[in-house]
Protein backbone atom coordinates (compact mmCIF):
# COMPACT_ATOMS: atom_id res chain seq x y z
CA UNK A 1 0.00 0.00 0.00
CA UNK A 2 2.91 2.74 0.88
CA UNK A 3 4.58 1.65 -2.76
CA UNK A 4 0.99 2.60 -4.22
CA UNK A 5 1.04 5.57 -2.17
CA UNK A 6 4.05 6.99 -3.24
CA UNK A 7 3.70 5.98 -6.63
CA UNK A 8 0.23 8.47 -7.10
CA UNK A 9 1.82 10.96 -4.96
CA UNK A 10 4.89 11.15 -7.52
CA UNK A 11 2.53 11.33 -11.02
CA UNK A 12 0.53 14.04 -8.90
CA UNK A 13 3.31 16.34 -7.73
CA UNK A 14 5.90 15.33 -10.21
CA UNK A 15 8.58 13.59 -8.29
CA UNK A 16 10.06 10.15 -7.76
CA UNK A 17 10.57 8.55 -4.44
CA UNK A 18 14.38 7.50 -4.53
CA UNK A 19 13.56 4.20 -2.70
CA UNK A 20 10.57 3.03 -4.23
CA UNK A 21 11.08 -0.44 -4.77
CA UNK A 22 9.37 -3.91 -6.16
CA UNK A 23 10.76 -6.93 -4.30
CA UNK A 24 13.23 -5.58 -3.30
CA UNK A 25 14.55 -4.31 -7.08
CA UNK A 26 13.75 -0.66 -8.28
CA UNK A 27 11.74 0.44 -10.74
CA UNK A 28 12.97 1.60 -14.11
CA UNK A 29 12.88 5.21 -15.21
CA UNK A 30 10.11 3.60 -17.70
CA UNK A 31 8.52 1.83 -15.40
CA UNK A 32 7.77 5.23 -13.17
CA UNK A 33 7.37 7.90 -15.42
CA UNK A 34 6.26 6.31 -18.01
CA UNK A 35 6.28 7.71 -21.94
CA UNK A 36 7.32 11.71 -22.20
CA UNK A 37 4.91 14.20 -20.72
CA UNK A 38 2.09 14.57 -23.11
CA UNK A 39 2.19 18.22 -23.25
CA UNK A 40 5.03 20.36 -22.97
CA UNK A 41 5.66 24.19 -22.60
CA UNK A 42 8.51 25.64 -25.12
CA UNK A 43 7.68 29.55 -24.90
CA UNK A 44 6.29 31.12 -22.42
CA UNK A 45 6.29 35.29 -22.87
CA UNK A 46 4.70 38.65 -22.10
CA UNK A 47 5.59 41.70 -24.36
CA UNK A 48 4.63 44.99 -23.94
CA UNK A 49 5.37 48.13 -26.59
CA UNK A 50 4.58 51.80 -26.48
CA UNK A 51 3.80 53.35 -29.97
CA UNK A 52 3.49 57.00 -30.39
CA UNK A 53 2.00 58.59 -33.69
CA UNK A 54 2.33 61.90 -34.69
CA UNK A 55 1.47 64.32 -38.02
CA UNK A 56 -0.94 66.15 -39.66
CA UNK A 57 -3.15 64.60 -42.60
CA UNK A 58 -5.94 66.06 -44.72
CA UNK A 59 -8.53 63.10 -43.67
CA UNK A 60 -9.02 63.90 -40.07
CA UNK A 61 -10.97 66.74 -38.77
CA UNK A 62 -8.48 67.80 -36.01
CA UNK A 63 -7.87 70.90 -37.30
CA UNK A 64 -8.94 73.47 -39.87
CA UNK A 65 -11.93 73.01 -42.11
CA UNK A 66 -9.98 72.70 -45.17
CA UNK A 67 -6.45 71.97 -43.87
CA UNK A 68 -4.77 68.98 -42.13
CA UNK A 69 -6.00 67.88 -38.47
CA UNK A 70 -3.50 65.50 -36.21
CA UNK A 71 -2.94 62.20 -36.63
CA UNK A 72 -1.73 62.02 -33.01
CA UNK A 73 -2.13 58.41 -31.80
CA UNK A 74 -0.76 56.78 -29.00
CA UNK A 75 -1.34 52.73 -28.23
CA UNK A 76 -0.17 50.41 -25.39
CA UNK A 77 0.10 47.19 -25.73
CA UNK A 78 0.38 44.25 -23.49
CA UNK A 79 0.71 40.53 -24.96
CA UNK A 80 1.15 37.03 -23.97
CA UNK A 81 2.32 34.02 -26.32
CA UNK A 82 2.64 30.60 -25.09
CA UNK A 83 3.81 27.64 -27.54
CA UNK A 84 2.93 24.27 -26.08
CA UNK A 85 4.20 20.73 -27.80
CA UNK A 86 1.54 17.84 -27.64
CA UNK A 87 3.37 14.80 -28.44
CA UNK A 88 5.54 13.96 -31.34
CA UNK A 89 3.22 16.29 -33.73
CA UNK A 90 0.96 18.86 -32.59
CA UNK A 91 2.04 21.71 -31.29
CA UNK A 92 -0.06 24.52 -30.13
CA UNK A 93 0.22 28.86 -30.34
CA UNK A 94 -2.30 31.19 -27.90
CA UNK A 95 -1.08 35.02 -28.42
CA UNK A 96 -3.43 37.56 -26.55
CA UNK A 97 -2.55 41.32 -27.32
CA UNK A 98 -4.59 43.93 -25.97
CA UNK A 99 -3.74 47.26 -27.14
CA UNK A 100 -5.01 50.78 -24.91
CA UNK A 101 -5.58 53.14 -27.61
CA UNK A 102 -6.07 57.30 -27.95
CA UNK A 103 -6.50 58.76 -31.04
CA UNK A 104 -6.79 63.12 -31.54
CA UNK A 105 -8.49 62.17 -35.59
CA UNK A 106 -11.21 59.33 -34.63
CA UNK A 107 -11.77 61.85 -31.40
CA UNK A 108 -13.32 64.65 -33.57
CA UNK A 109 -15.06 62.83 -36.77
CA UNK A 110 -17.67 65.40 -34.81
CA UNK A 111 -16.18 68.31 -34.90
CA UNK A 112 -17.80 70.43 -37.68
CA UNK A 113 -21.04 69.02 -38.15
CA UNK A 114 -22.27 68.40 -34.74
CA UNK A 115 -21.63 68.77 -31.40
CA UNK A 116 -18.91 67.83 -29.25
CA UNK A 117 -18.50 64.77 -27.85
CA UNK A 118 -21.45 62.57 -29.96
CA UNK A 119 -18.60 59.61 -30.39
CA UNK A 120 -15.75 61.21 -27.99
CA UNK A 121 -15.86 58.47 -25.52
CA UNK A 122 -15.12 55.41 -27.97
CA UNK A 123 -12.52 56.95 -29.92
CA UNK A 124 -10.79 59.21 -27.27
CA UNK A 125 -9.44 56.37 -25.37
CA UNK A 126 -10.43 53.14 -26.20
CA UNK A 127 -9.47 49.25 -25.27
CA UNK A 128 -8.84 46.22 -28.20
CA UNK A 129 -8.32 42.80 -27.04
CA UNK A 130 -7.78 39.97 -29.16
CA UNK A 131 -7.35 36.09 -28.94
CA UNK A 132 -5.65 34.06 -31.70
CA UNK A 133 -5.01 30.34 -31.44
CA UNK A 134 -3.16 27.86 -33.96
CA UNK A 135 -2.52 23.88 -33.97
CA UNK A 136 0.23 22.44 -36.38
CA UNK A 137 0.32 18.80 -37.62
CA UNK A 138 3.65 17.52 -38.29
CA UNK A 139 2.07 14.59 -39.95
CA UNK A 140 5.42 13.19 -41.54
CA UNK A 141 9.06 14.21 -41.29
CA UNK A 142 8.51 16.53 -44.03
CA UNK A 143 4.82 17.78 -43.74
CA UNK A 144 2.88 20.36 -41.31
CA UNK A 145 0.00 22.00 -41.56
CA UNK A 146 -1.14 24.69 -39.41
CA UNK A 147 -4.83 25.85 -38.94
CA UNK A 148 -5.44 29.34 -36.49
CA UNK A 149 -8.43 30.78 -35.38
CA UNK A 150 -8.98 34.54 -34.11
CA UNK A 151 -11.19 36.77 -32.58
CA UNK A 152 -10.68 40.59 -32.25
CA UNK A 153 -12.58 43.20 -30.07
CA UNK A 154 -12.89 47.22 -29.19
CA UNK A 155 -15.83 48.83 -28.78
CA UNK A 156 -16.83 49.95 -32.16
CA UNK A 157 -15.33 47.17 -33.88
CA UNK A 158 -15.38 43.47 -34.01
CA UNK A 159 -13.10 40.99 -36.16
CA UNK A 160 -12.84 37.24 -36.91
CA UNK A 161 -10.02 35.97 -38.62
CA UNK A 162 -9.42 32.18 -40.00
CA UNK A 163 -6.38 30.73 -41.56
CA UNK A 164 -4.65 27.29 -42.65
CA UNK A 165 -1.12 27.07 -44.19
CA UNK A 166 0.58 23.96 -45.35
CA UNK A 167 4.29 23.47 -45.57
CA UNK A 168 6.51 21.24 -46.94
CA UNK A 169 10.75 20.20 -46.98
CA UNK A 170 12.06 18.59 -50.02
CA UNK A 171 15.92 17.51 -50.62
CA UNK A 172 16.96 16.97 -47.20
CA UNK A 173 15.17 19.44 -45.65
CA UNK A 174 17.17 22.13 -48.05
CA UNK A 175 14.25 22.97 -49.91
CA UNK A 176 10.55 24.61 -48.55
CA UNK A 177 7.04 24.93 -50.06
CA UNK A 178 4.71 26.86 -48.29
CA UNK A 179 0.69 27.52 -49.46
CA UNK A 180 -1.53 30.01 -47.09
CA UNK A 181 -4.80 31.27 -46.58
CA UNK A 182 -6.05 33.64 -44.19
CA UNK A 183 -9.71 34.95 -44.05
CA UNK A 184 -11.02 38.27 -42.23
CA UNK A 185 -14.20 39.51 -41.65
CA UNK A 186 -14.63 42.66 -40.06
CA UNK A 187 -17.76 44.14 -38.69
CA UNK A 188 -17.96 47.39 -37.01
CA UNK A 189 -20.01 50.82 -36.54
CA UNK A 190 -20.70 53.38 -39.17
CA UNK A 191 -20.92 56.68 -39.03
CA UNK A 192 -22.38 59.82 -41.14
CA UNK A 193 -20.50 63.31 -41.59
CA UNK A 194 -21.30 64.71 -38.46
CA UNK A 195 -20.23 61.56 -35.97
CA UNK A 196 -23.55 60.28 -35.75
CA UNK A 197 -24.19 56.40 -36.08
CA UNK A 198 -25.75 55.62 -39.33
CA UNK A 199 -26.08 51.47 -38.43
CA UNK A 200 -23.44 48.89 -38.78
CA UNK A 201 -20.84 47.99 -42.14
CA UNK A 202 -18.83 45.08 -42.74
CA UNK A 203 -15.53 43.61 -45.07
CA UNK A 204 -14.16 40.73 -46.00
CA UNK A 205 -10.38 40.16 -46.86
CA UNK A 206 -9.25 36.93 -48.56
CA UNK A 207 -5.58 36.34 -49.04
CA UNK A 208 -3.48 33.14 -50.55
CA UNK A 209 0.24 33.03 -50.22
CA UNK A 210 2.40 30.91 -51.85
CA UNK A 211 6.13 30.90 -50.59
CA UNK A 212 9.35 28.87 -51.70
CA UNK A 213 12.47 28.65 -49.95
CA UNK A 214 16.10 27.06 -50.89
CA UNK A 215 19.07 26.62 -49.06
CA UNK A 216 21.77 27.89 -51.42
CA UNK A 217 24.81 26.59 -49.40
CA UNK A 218 25.63 26.02 -45.91
CA UNK A 219 25.48 29.74 -44.87
CA UNK A 220 22.80 31.41 -47.60
CA UNK A 221 19.42 30.81 -47.59
CA UNK A 222 17.17 32.34 -50.20
CA UNK A 223 13.27 32.68 -50.31
CA UNK A 224 10.69 33.61 -53.05
CA UNK A 225 6.92 34.54 -52.27
CA UNK A 226 3.59 35.85 -53.51
CA UNK A 227 0.60 36.82 -52.29
CA UNK A 228 -2.72 38.40 -53.24
CA UNK A 229 -5.46 39.65 -51.42
CA UNK A 230 -9.22 40.42 -52.05
CA UNK A 231 -11.02 42.71 -50.10
CA UNK A 232 -14.81 43.76 -50.24
CA UNK A 233 -17.38 45.87 -48.74
CA UNK A 234 -16.97 49.17 -46.58
CA UNK A 235 -13.06 49.43 -46.99
CA UNK A 236 -13.10 52.92 -45.21
CA UNK A 237 -13.44 53.21 -41.75
CA UNK A 238 -16.35 55.54 -42.59
CA UNK A 239 -15.27 58.85 -40.16
CA UNK A 240 -12.49 59.70 -42.39
CA UNK A 241 -13.54 63.10 -44.11
CA UNK A 242 -12.30 64.91 -47.93
CA UNK A 243 -11.97 69.00 -48.30
CA UNK A 244 -14.13 70.03 -50.67
CA UNK A 245 -13.17 72.42 -53.86
CA UNK A 246 -16.03 74.60 -52.68
CA UNK A 247 -15.13 74.33 -49.28
CA UNK A 248 -16.05 72.26 -46.16
CA UNK A 249 -15.98 68.67 -46.23
CA UNK A 250 -17.65 65.26 -47.19
CA UNK A 251 -17.33 61.56 -46.33
CA UNK A 252 -14.50 59.89 -48.09
CA UNK A 253 -15.69 57.58 -50.86
CA UNK A 254 -13.95 54.51 -51.43
CA UNK A 255 -14.56 51.76 -53.95
CA UNK A 256 -16.00 48.98 -52.20
CA UNK A 257 -13.70 45.86 -53.86
CA UNK A 258 -9.50 46.05 -54.01
CA UNK A 259 -7.28 42.99 -55.31
CA UNK A 260 -3.77 43.54 -54.08
CA UNK A 261 -0.74 41.92 -55.08
CA UNK A 262 2.51 41.39 -52.98
CA UNK A 263 5.66 39.92 -54.20
CA UNK A 264 9.00 39.37 -52.25
CA UNK A 265 12.60 38.04 -52.50
CA UNK A 266 14.89 37.38 -49.51
CA UNK A 267 18.47 36.58 -48.69
CA UNK A 268 20.08 35.68 -45.88
CA UNK A 269 23.66 35.27 -45.21
CA UNK A 270 25.79 33.66 -42.04
CA UNK A 271 28.64 36.06 -41.39
CA UNK A 272 31.85 34.12 -40.11
CA UNK A 273 31.89 36.97 -37.31
CA UNK A 274 28.55 35.25 -35.29
CA UNK A 275 26.90 38.20 -37.52
CA UNK A 276 23.51 36.80 -40.03
CA UNK A 277 22.60 39.51 -42.60
CA UNK A 278 18.93 39.46 -44.16
CA UNK A 279 18.32 41.67 -47.29
CA UNK A 280 14.17 41.58 -48.87
CA UNK A 281 13.03 43.39 -51.21
CA UNK A 282 9.16 43.79 -51.94
CA UNK A 283 7.15 44.71 -55.24
CA UNK A 284 3.22 45.68 -54.44
CA UNK A 285 0.48 46.73 -56.72
CA UNK A 286 -3.13 46.80 -56.84
CA UNK A 287 -6.36 47.80 -58.66
CA UNK A 288 -6.36 50.99 -57.45
CA UNK A 289 -3.17 52.39 -58.90
CA UNK A 290 -0.57 51.71 -56.30
CA UNK A 291 2.26 50.85 -57.27
CA UNK A 292 4.95 50.36 -54.13
CA UNK A 293 8.74 49.06 -53.36
CA UNK A 294 10.12 48.07 -50.38
CA UNK A 295 13.66 47.15 -49.31
CA UNK A 296 14.52 45.80 -46.09
CA UNK A 297 18.02 44.74 -44.71
CA UNK A 298 18.73 43.37 -41.13
CA UNK A 299 22.10 42.67 -39.36
CA UNK A 300 22.35 40.46 -36.08
CA UNK A 301 25.64 40.28 -34.52
CA UNK A 302 26.14 37.95 -31.50
CA UNK A 303 28.62 39.69 -29.28
CA UNK A 304 28.48 36.96 -26.41
CA UNK A 305 26.94 33.75 -25.77
CA UNK A 306 24.23 35.67 -23.69
CA UNK A 307 24.13 38.65 -26.22
CA UNK A 308 22.74 39.07 -29.60
CA UNK A 309 22.28 42.82 -30.80
CA UNK A 310 20.26 44.22 -34.27
CA UNK A 311 20.02 46.61 -35.90
CA UNK A 312 17.65 47.43 -39.40
CA UNK A 313 16.56 49.82 -42.12
CA UNK A 314 13.38 49.56 -44.08
CA UNK A 315 12.47 52.11 -47.13
CA UNK A 316 9.35 52.20 -48.94
CA UNK A 317 8.04 54.36 -51.78
CA UNK A 318 4.13 54.05 -52.88
CA UNK A 319 2.29 56.07 -55.50
CA UNK A 320 -1.20 57.29 -54.66
CA UNK A 321 -4.23 55.68 -55.24
CA UNK A 322 -5.99 57.02 -58.58
CA UNK A 323 -8.82 58.99 -56.43
CA UNK A 324 -6.35 61.24 -53.91
CA UNK A 325 -7.49 64.22 -53.45
CA UNK A 326 -7.42 67.34 -51.17
CA UNK A 327 -9.96 69.37 -53.08
CA UNK A 328 -12.72 67.33 -54.17
CA UNK A 329 -15.26 67.76 -56.74
CA UNK A 330 -18.24 65.46 -56.34
CA UNK A 331 -19.38 65.95 -59.75
CA UNK A 332 -16.33 64.72 -61.38
CA UNK A 333 -15.54 61.40 -59.59
CA UNK A 334 -17.79 58.75 -57.59
CA UNK A 335 -14.51 58.48 -54.66
CA UNK A 336 -12.33 60.36 -53.00
CA UNK A 337 -10.21 60.33 -50.16
CA UNK A 338 -7.39 62.77 -48.68
CA UNK A 339 -6.47 59.80 -46.59
CA UNK A 340 -2.48 60.21 -46.26
CA UNK A 341 -1.99 56.36 -45.90
CA UNK A 342 -3.55 56.36 -49.53
CA UNK A 343 -1.10 59.69 -50.71
CA UNK A 344 2.48 58.92 -53.18
CA UNK A 345 4.86 59.15 -50.28
CA UNK A 346 8.43 57.53 -48.92
CA UNK A 347 9.37 56.61 -45.47
CA UNK A 348 12.42 55.17 -43.40
CA UNK A 349 12.76 53.47 -40.43
CA UNK A 350 15.47 52.75 -38.51
CA UNK A 351 15.61 50.02 -35.76
CA UNK A 352 17.65 48.70 -33.29
CA UNK A 353 17.44 45.67 -30.85
CA UNK A 354 19.39 43.79 -28.30
CA UNK A 355 18.69 40.14 -26.23
CA UNK A 356 19.53 38.87 -23.69
CA UNK A 357 19.75 34.78 -23.13
CA UNK A 358 20.53 33.50 -19.28
CA UNK A 359 19.64 29.98 -19.09
CA UNK A 360 18.43 28.63 -15.61
CA UNK A 361 18.48 25.44 -13.73
CA UNK A 362 15.31 24.45 -13.87
CA UNK A 363 13.17 26.77 -15.86
CA UNK A 364 14.86 26.71 -19.29
CA UNK A 365 16.35 29.82 -20.70
CA UNK A 366 15.18 33.28 -19.81
CA UNK A 367 15.24 35.99 -22.20
CA UNK A 368 15.01 39.73 -21.85
CA UNK A 369 14.99 42.03 -25.38
CA UNK A 370 14.37 45.27 -26.24
CA UNK A 371 13.51 46.80 -29.29
CA UNK A 372 13.32 50.56 -30.55
CA UNK A 373 12.24 51.57 -34.70
CA UNK A 374 11.99 54.82 -35.62
CA UNK A 375 9.59 55.44 -38.17
CA UNK A 376 9.13 58.92 -40.86
CA UNK A 377 7.49 59.63 -43.59
CA UNK A 378 7.53 62.21 -46.40
CA UNK A 379 4.37 64.22 -45.36
CA UNK A 380 6.12 64.59 -42.24
CA UNK A 381 4.32 62.00 -40.51
CA UNK A 382 6.60 60.06 -37.60
CA UNK A 383 6.02 57.00 -35.27
CA UNK A 384 8.15 55.85 -32.60
CA UNK A 385 7.82 52.33 -31.14
CA UNK A 386 9.59 50.49 -28.43
CA UNK A 387 9.18 47.64 -27.18
CA UNK A 388 10.48 45.21 -24.06
CA UNK A 389 9.63 41.46 -24.23
CA UNK A 390 10.61 39.00 -21.22
CA UNK A 391 9.99 35.23 -20.91
CA UNK A 392 11.11 31.79 -20.77
CA UNK A 393 12.08 29.16 -23.58
CA UNK A 394 12.01 25.68 -22.47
Amino acid sequence: MRRRAAFTLALVFGFVPAAASAEGGSFSDAEVLGQKPAVRVDLAQTRVSAYEQDGRGYQSQAGPLNGRGSEKLQVLQVQGEFVMQQGEHLTHRVWVPVDLVTSASANAIDKYYSKPDVVSSASAQNMAQEVEYELSDRADANTTWTGGVGFHHEEPFLSWLYSLEYRRSFAEDNATLSIAANQVLDWFDAFALGGSRRGRASRASSNLNLGFSQLLSPTTLAAVSYGVTLQRGELSNTWNTVPLAAGGRESENLPRERVRHAASLALQQYLPWRGALRLRYRFYRDDWDVTAHTLEAELRQRVADWLLVGASYRYHHQAAVSFFTIDAVPALSPYATADSDLGGLFTQTLGGTASVNLPTARLGTLFLSFGFDHYFRSDKLRVNVATWATGFRY
